[in-house]
């Protein structure tokens, strides 16, 4: 079975979007124990935003092995992360929205939109869904595909890297929905994640089941004839209580 990896270093809005999204993920792996684990073993690796970014950076090796070695690797809004990066040339710039308060203002207007022809992630998640701030853009890149620019074309904000070397995949942003899901704060990057993560999955082809689950009646009345819905009752219960 083709699984998903979610990293975290254990800040708590990562955890928090990390049990808002389990149902479409599989392991979570704290970011101290990321040089344990077999990463062959994952169709694809979040790393979301909101991470240690001095911290991540031990890692580099092994996450740029994991993406020449055919993995998908997922990364957001990540300080630096364009230094540690080696399987594709990075250019960022330190370019941040003119008015952080945009979406107070009578006539909001956000620097951003949607390239065409659009990604495919564009086609199922509107600008209106991306649409709070971000950290830096990077530069437009022949061998990749822009989901998300500044709206005068000058750099990206989420950058797909689908055919690297050795069939690994990257797809890097300066958005940080997950920080803001976590903090329950910025309804469009809760928007965001619930189209995301299923996408993601329908994107590695991975179907995952509905989990069952258990439903329990508590007794809240003293009168017996209350203590289970009607329908649950056995036929001598359904008699006796009239």
């Amino acid at each position: 079975m083709k699984k998903i990896a979610y990293l975290t270093w254990g800040c708590a809005s990562q955890l928090t979007s990390y049990q808002d999204y389990a149902k479409h993920l599989d392991d979570m792996i704290y970011l101290r124990e990321l040089e344990t684990y077999d990463l062959s073993r994952y169709a694809a690796v979040v790393l979301p935003d909101g991470m240690d970014s001095a911290g991540i950076r031990r890692y580099a090796a092994q996450l740029n092995a994991y993406v020449r070695g055919g993995g998908f690797l997922i990364i957001f809004h990540c300080k630096n992360a364009h230094e540690w990066i080696d399987v594709v040339d990075l250019t960022w710039r330190d370019i941040g929205t003119k008015d952080w308060l945009w979406w107070t203002k009578s006539k909001p207007y956000l620097e951003i939109r949607q390239p065409e022809p659009k990604h495919p992630l564009a086609k199922l998640i509107p600008v209106a869904d991306m649409s709070w701030h971000w950290f830096g853009a990077f530069d437009l890149h022949p061998a990749g595909r822009s989901a998300l620019n500044l709206d005068d074309d000058s750099g990206s904000l989420l950058l797909d890297f689908p055919s690297l070397e050795g069939g690994g995949r990257l797809m890097i942003s300066t958005l940080d929905p997950h920080v803001h899901n976590g903090e329950r704060f910025m309804p469009a990057c809760r928007r965001f994640l619930q189209a995301f993560y299923p996408w993601l999955n329908r994107e590695l082809g991975i179907e995952r089941r509905k989990r069952a689950f258990t439903a329990t009646y508590l007794q809240c009345f003293e009168n017996s004839a209350e203590w289970a819905p009607r329908a649950w009752r056995s036929p001598s219960q359904r008699s006796a209580a009239g």
